[in-house]
């Protein structure tokens, strides 16, 4: 009991500093919620042509994008 508490009471604490963080600087927010459009868009399509991936009969970009978008 006394490890859940302390589990729940960290993240509570590592969520307090992030919403502060947001808080006071709006624009990460916005590169956020960037960041993984851009993971797909330019890193997607540039790696989409390498063959060295086994990604079975999906296209890498339906393989990669679960992973990114989680």
């Amino acid at each position: 009991m006394k490890r859940a508490v302390r589990y729940l009471s960290e993240c509570f604490a590592i969520a307090d500093v992030e919403l502060r963080k947001l808080i006071r600087d709006p624009t990460e927010l916005f590169s956020r919620a960037i960041q993984p459009v851009l993971w797909l868009a330019v890193f997607g399509q540039v790696l989409s042509h390498v063959r060295g991936i086994d990604t079975g009969k999906a296209g890498y970009l339906a393989f990669m994008t679960p992973g990114i978008l989680a």
